[in-house]
């Protein structure tokens, strides 16, 4: 900021107001500039840390993907009989004698 005295002309207290703007408009720039800058960084960490993560994900899913599927095929009428033998009848449901379900009622 430049000290003006009175007895100089309008012309030239204008172009030094004008200067002064223009350095603090820049020094404002300069600043938001930076500001932006630095949330732009660390977005462009959140996104790159997202991809990373969902890379990751991809490659758990293709491992899963590859094991085999083991299933166990037990009938029912032996796991409900199981159940009975231990806990007695479940619900209203029973075993027959020659392993057919029945409900009573």
């Amino acid at each position: 900021m430049e000290l003006v005295k009175a007895d100089q002309p309008a012309l030239k207290i204008f172009q030094i107001f004008v200067e002064d703007l223009q350095g603090f408009y820049e020094m404002q720039l300069s600043l938001k500039e930076e500001q932006y800058r630095t949330e732009l960084k660390a977005k462009n960490r959140e996104i790159a840390d997202h991809k990373r993560h969902s890379a990751d994900m991809g490659e758990i899913a293709k491992l899963l993907a590859t094991r085999p599927i083991i299933v166990e095929a037990n009938p029912v009428t032996e796991k409900v009989q199981n159940i009975q033998n231990n806990y007695g009848p479940v619900g209203n449901a029973a075993v027959n004698n020659n392993d057919t379900m029945s409900a009573h009622s």
